[in-house]
């Protein structure tokens, strides 16, 4: 747990940073032979006078970005405390002193180099360009809430001929410092000492930086997954244990935000690029997005649940797209014979659909009609449904939220261009993120009711951010390429750096008030005995 919630934290700031965006050239991949992880952020106040960043700035700056940019400061501001509480004997989360400190991580410029885990948490050095009065806050805010929580006090250290505190304890991480170097604090743990730390303040004395000056980009960062994870490993079910080394970085140009991302696995992915089967028949105009991956089928055949429902060989190549209205998502997988395949699918897929809308008090609404086709009649809303077909010469399973109705203008030869005229493409997909993104909400929304959650206040600042920046978005193209048997590259051009999909989740956790630590809202029903929370040790603090 307290691996995830740091990784979590980092991860928080490096979305705060990443949406500042602006224009690329990686850095080396690596700076020391223990090295897991390095970011490199160059700050709002750079960003903000960037001409370059034009269209992101225009959004930057609205009302509602600043109440939601207070709002999540103030969450991560409590952070520290709502992990350890269990462990402090002052009750007092000194948010107050806190909050300046996470709005200069946003507003100026830093860097954060982290170290392979050695004991329980990694070892991690944070470097923040600051003026003397700012640095002279982080000096004593951080101080005085660690010895209220530890009731130990600092002591006073020298490195480099710089000043600094240190406070050792009897918990991972054991030793935390912190040093004004010049124009940058310098703050870190981890157990025993600071391997990255000579280092570092050696650069900042010889050169004033502890990382060379960004060239054209906002924000770079790499990280080594299998080595960071080595000791808490994180489970994806598709990925198993094959998480990548990541490359990051994110420029910027005068009207979209461009993302480029190299993954590179421990072992040759199994993907095998068939040539596309696009249901051109199928798919008409006016489509809202369209995405389409191929090569997937062996990794998601190690998928549990697909391997259990799936009656022969799980679809390598899928297809999904949106229309006219907000229950308009539609999808398309190509397989063998998909009458046989939709008929040996139903007797494992129904009963599973029944059991779950019972679990959550729906009608179990999902049955097979005359033709083998398979229709949800639970919700109020939408009929969801599995249809045999044929498309363009080859055999389909068709999906989507409603009927689809006829529609006769095909899908232009431009975007299909984009998808076929690429060799080693993985994943293509292309949207309008405002129409999307109404999509998501309302389908998010009635996830949520399914679930007998709590739906989102529509005045919650996340909410009402996207309210307000909805028809600035602009369109969103991401393009995945299998560039080597174990490397991925991904490229996307965007207004903000995320597509509607991930703003509709990011808003959910960004207003949950357990913020960073969970996205969960309280039941709609809290007297409901099928939605007490689960009992799970994961879930409590871990020690500090």
């Amino acid at each position: 747990m307290r691996i995830n919630v740091i990784l979590g934290l980092l991860a928080t700031f490096g979305w705060v940073a990443g949406n500042a965006l602006a224009a690329s050239d990686a850095l080396p991949a690596k700076s020391g032979a223990d090295l897991v992880a390095r970011v490199h952020f160059v700050g709002m106040t750079q960003v903000s006078a960037n001409p370059k960043a034009a269209s992101f700035n225009e959004i930057w700056q609205l009302p509602a970005t600043q109440e939601l940019v207070d709002q999540t400061i103030g969450k991560l501001a409590t952070a520290p405390h709502r992990i350890f509480q269990s462990h402090f004997t002052d009750h007092n989360d000194y948010a107050e002193q806190l909050r300046p400190l996470f709005r200069d991580l946003i507003n100026n410029e830093f860097y954060v180099e982290v170290r392979g885990p050695t004991n329980a948490i990694p070892e991690l050095l944070l470097a923040v360009k600051l003026d003397k009065k700012r640095a002279e806050a982080w000096r004593t805010g951080i101080a005085s809430a660690l010895t209220a929580w530890t009731t130990i006090p600092v002591k006073n250290i020298k490195a480099e001929g710089f000043a600094g505190w240190e406070l050792r304890k009897h918990h991972n991480p054991n030793c935390i410092r912190f040093f004004q170097a010049g124009d940058w604090v310098v703050f870190g743990w981890g157990w025993d000492d600071l391997q990255l730390q000579p280092a570092m303040l050696q650069r900042i004395k010889e050169n004033k930086r502890p990382v060379a000056l960004a060239r054209d980009y906002t924000l770079d960062a790499w990280v080594d997954w299998p080595a960071l994870t080595a000791a808490h490993p994180i489970h994806f079910p598709l990925l198993r244990s094959s998480l990548p080394k990541m490359q990051v970085t994110i420029t910027n140009a005068q009207d979209f935000v461009r993302t480029k991302m190299v993954m590179q696995f421990p072992k040759p992915l199994p993907f095998e690029l068939e040539p596309w089967q696009i249901p051109t028949e199928t798919v008409r105009n006016k489509i809202f997005s369209f995405t389409a991956v191929r090569g997937i089928g062996p990794w998601l055949a190690e998928f549990t649940p697909l391997k259990l429902l799936s009656p022969g060989a799980v679809p390598g190549q899928w297809f999904l797209w949106a229309q006219d209205t907000q229950f308009e998502t539609y999808f398309a997988a190509p397989v063998k014979n998909s009458k046989d395949y939709l008929a040996q699918l139903a007797p494992r897929l129904t009963p599973l659909i029944n059991s779950n809308l019972s679990k959550v008090h729906l009608t179990p609404g999902c049955t097979v009609d005359t033709n083998g086709d398979i229709h949800i009649t639970s919700f109020p809303f939408c009929a969801p449904y599995l249809h045999a077909g044929g498309d363009s010469g080859n055999q389909f399973i068709f999906g989507g939220v409603v009927p689809s109705p006829t529609r006769e203008d095909p899908v232009p030869p431009a975007l299909l261009e984009q998808i076929t005229s690429r060799p080693n493409l993985v994943y293509y997909d292309w949207e309008i993120t405002d129409a999307r993104l109404a999509q998501w909400r309302v389908l998010s929304q009635l996830a949520l009711i399914v679930e007998r959650k709590a739906i989102t206040d529509t005045n919650a600042p996340a909410q009402k951010w996207i309210d307000a920046a909805k028809q600035k978005l602009g369109n969103c193209t991401t393009i995945v390429t299998l560039n080597a048997p174990n490397e991925l590259t991904l490229i996307r051009n965007s207004t903000v750096g995320f597509t509607g999909v991930e703003l509709t989740g990011l808003a959910i956790w960004l207003d949950s008030p357990e913020f960073p630590l969970s996205p969960h809202f309280q039941p709609q029903f809290p007297n409901d005995p099928d939605q007490a929370p689960p009992q799970n040790s994961d879930q409590g603090p871990g020690k500090h």
